[in-house]
């Protein structure tokens, strides 16, 4: 079932309106293979199968959108997995509706990513098993979260060469071990939070970098007056051989 969509170039990328169903059943929803994908995919129906959307051509251009109301879901897998087969993907990901997989619900695993990822207010990231967003690409743009990120292992966990771009929080981010945990080279851009973070068993937030900012660009790190970090075991950790930013 579900929809292939293979080509050496696609130009004029997906959408599926608010009255459309693409079911995958036992397979992919809709997988994108190929050389280059551009135009990206606008959701505002259901996307629907054991893996919601799989993304593995080499180049892909246009992001992921998907709108209030749209749902991409992953049965018996992640709802959005962009593969290690893609070399770059760019316009990143935004979400104003609800993405549900059964282990990971956003899985990044391409060479770079671009363009940062955004959960809106209302909208939610969710995963039964695993993380509700793991990223391993190169990251370039903020991840911003104003509505519910929720994970059984992390709900935001980064284990990559770099991070460059700011980290916001204004909703609520939650993993039933971890909920923030970001593992890289080099991290840039900052880390603010307004609203809540929770590792039930772990910690809140973890942070094990090389670099945190650097001389010419500091990246603080600010929880505001109404932002709660908790964490069964730590509420904040931070390891990183430089720091260049307050706390």
């Amino acid at each position: 079932g579900g929809i292939l969509v293979e080509a050496s170039e696609f130009l004029d990328g997906i959408v599926n309106t608010a009255t459309g169903d693409i079911l995958g059943g036992k397979g992919t929803a809709l997988r994108i293979a190929g050389d280059i994908f551009d135009g990206g995919v606008a959701n505002a129906g259901r996307i629907e199968g054991k893996r919601g959307i799989e993304f593995e051509t080499a180049q892909v251009a246009g992001g992921l959108v998907n709108e209030a109301g749209g749902a991409i879901k992953g049965d018996d897998g992640p709802a959005v997995w962009v593969k290690g087969t893609v070399m770059a993907f760019g316009d990143g990901i935004t979400n104003r509706g609800a993405i549900e997989g059964t282990y990971n619900g956003v899985l990044i695993e391409s060479g770079t990513f671009a363009g940062g990822l955004f959960n809106a207010a209302g909208a939610s990231i969710l995963a039964h098993d695993g993380d509700a967003v793991f990223a391993g690409a190169a990251w370039s743009g903020d991840f911003e979260n104003r509505g519910i990120v929720q994970g059984a292992q992390h709900g935001f966990a980064y284990d990559g060469p770099s991070f460059d771009g700011a980290f916001k929080n204004s909703g609520h981010i939650d993993g039933d071990a971890t909920g923030v945990s970001l593992i890289a080279g080099q991290v840039g851009g900052g880390f603010t939070n307004s609203g809540s973070i929770n590792g039930e068993t772990g910690r809140g937030v973890s942070i094990d970098v090389g670099s945190w900012g650097t001389s010419e660009a500091h990246a603080d790190i600010v929880s505001t007056p109404g932002g709660v970090i908790t964490g069964g075991e730590t509420g904040f950790f931070l390891h990183a051989l430089s720091v260049f930013g307050d706390f």
